[in-house]
């Protein structure tokens, strides 16, 4: 009798499952050759070990989505620190960026010049009563010059003798002052009211705090920039939002401190110039094109 064969249907199993050792040894299967890699009872259906193997392969599903999830909120919790870290860095540089408006430093005394307004007679075309000259010339900006009549308004600063300017500056303050702020100013220079020379022409844009009029092209001096008038004029002639009246917050004048730079003379290595010597060799066929103060207007001294 020929050995019974197992059916096709029976042999689609053996490659897959561990086999029982009672059905393999009646099949003739040794069960040595039965597969290490899965165990079916065959007590149970098909359809239920597909369930089983569904199930675990479910299972291994929402291990790994939790898996992911976790990788997900480390992730995220990253992001976030990079997102937090990130803005610290934009409001740290927000803070750096934000603009300020502070004023220049200025130090006369380091410059070696000395403010000459105390030396000059000063009028303004018109004020409003506690807002003259005092609060202009007040070293407080929160005092200002107030003007009180038609356009252009005018301040004259009226020396007794020839002064040589190094700088001359302005105060304005739009924040506060709006309206009232100049947005042209003409300054002019001369002997006197009758041959006034307009040397600076100023055009502001919502100004605040010391502003230098420019002097680069006055003339004077050995190097050009040195004004030399008797008579200087500040001409209001327009206003923000077409201001009718005007207000000026600080207007100083500077020229050179012959005494600082005598005492720093040696350490800056300045040494002395003889007027005479130097008008005589400027007369040398040279033309020159700023005036030599005579000595007789010096500052009188005691002997």
């Amino acid at each position: 009798m020929a050995p019974h064969s197992p059916s096709p249907r029976s042999s689609s199993f053996l490659p897959s499952f561990r086999l029982r050792p009672q059905w393999a040894a009646r099949n003739g299967t040794p069960p040595a050759q039965t597969p290490v890699n899965a165990r079916v009872d065959f007590d149970e259906s098909p359809e239920d070990h597909h369930g089983q193997l569904n199930g675990e392969h479910h299972g291994n599903d929402e291990e790994s989505d939790i898996g992911d999830e976790s990788l997900d909120g480390e992730e995220n919790e990253e992001g976030e620190g990079e997102e937090d870290e990130g803005d610290e860095e934009d409001e740290e540089g927000a803070i750096e960026e934000v603009p300020m408006e502070i004023d220049s430093p200025f130090d006369p005394a380091a410059l070696g010049l000395k403010e000459i307004g105390n030396l000059a007679s000063w009028t303004v075309s018109s004020c409003k009563p506690g807002c003259g000259v005092d609060a202009l010339r007040d070293d407080d900006t929160g005092l200002f010059w107030q003007s009180d009549g038609p356009q252009p308004h005018h301040l004259n600063i009226h020396f007794s003798r020839l002064v040589s300017i190094l700088s001359i500056r302005i105060f304005l303050d739009f924040e506060a002052d709006e309206s009232y702020t100049p947005t042209r100013i003409t300054l002019l220079a001369g002997t006197g009211y009758h041959d006034l020379i307009p040397f600076a022409a100023l055009n502001f844009e919502q100004p605040k705090g010391w502003l230098d009029v420019p002097l680069d092209h006055v003339g004077g001096g050995p190097d050009g920039k040195t004004l030399r008038a008797f008579l200087v004029q500040v001409r209001i002639v327009e206003n923000h939002q077409n201001g009718k009246d005007t207000h000026v917050r600080g207007l100083k004048i500077y020229a050179r401190d012959d005494r600082a730079r005598a005492g720093l003379g040696g350490l800056l290595g300045d040494e002395p110039v003889d007027k005479q010597s130097y008008a005589k060799a400027q007369g040398n066929g040279i033309e020159r094109s700023w005036l030599v103060e005579p000595d007789w207007m010096g500052e009188p001294e005691l002997r």
